[in-house]
């Protein structure tokens, strides 16, 4: 869970969602963004994790298990309502 300034090999993405995480992505080299994303991820202390994501064609991705947004343009209340309602949901069930 966290910041990470490397992509996640997608095994662990995997891992990750179905133990409730929500992946916040981007495929820039855009600091302003980063920091901006870097402000909301730091809000939660698991169950997220900002990562970049270089292969993706949207800029921002916000993924959680069989779940996904893509968009171009930061929208803090888009993230936050995403990462709201879909963080801690565990799909081992």
């Amino acid at each position: 869970w966290g910041v990470h300034t490397r992509p996640i090999v997608p095994e662990l993405q995997v891992h990750n969602l179905e133990d409730g995480g929500v992946l916040v992505q981007y495929n820039c080299e855009c600091p302003e963004l980063v920091e901006k994303l870097k402000k909301i991820v730091s809000r939660y202390d698991k169950y997220v994790i900002l990562a970049p994501y270089p292969s993706m064609k949207p800029r921002i991705a916000l993924t959680a298990w069989t779940r996904i947004d893509t968009f171009d343009e930061f929208d803090e209340g888009r993230v936050t309502r995403f990462i709201e309602a879909y963080r801690g949901i565990d799909h081992h069930r």
